[in-house]
């Protein structure tokens, strides 16, 4: 799936009234569609691109959970580290904040301070 899809697809969603929260967040390596938040709990779709991938990280005190197109998931504690690499497209279920990422490694040159 390429991001101009995902985004079409989100916003075709928005525009027949699912969602209303939603707001798509470009990323350097593809894009966010954040599709609901309550509470501490957010449900976003992650694309990345082709030849692409995000930064490897882990959080402090945020818990995800992947869940794949194949039918797989994975959950993430605090602190585990973790990276993905496109083309993919994950589901994503987390509690807490997106503020406390530990960058280790950026292919874009971001700081820790840049969501």
């Amino acid at each position: 799936m390429h991001t101009k899809f995902v985004i079409h697809t989100a916003l075709g969603f928005k525009n027949k009234g699912y969602c209303p929260e939603m707001k798509i967040i470009q990323k350097p390596w593809g894009c966010e569609v954040h599709l609901f938040k309550w509470n501490q709990w957010r449900l976003k779709l992650l694309q990345v691109n082709e030849g692409n991938r995000t930064s490897l990280q882990y959080h402090k005190e945020k818990e995800e959970f992947w869940f794949f197109n194949d039918g797989t998931w994975r959950h993430l504690l605090p602190n585990e580290v973790h990276r993905l690499t496109g083309p993919i497209t994950v589901l994503e279920i987390a509690k807490g904040e997106d503020t406390d990422i530990v960058r280790l490694e950026d292919d874009y040159q971001r700081t820790n301070s840049q969501v």
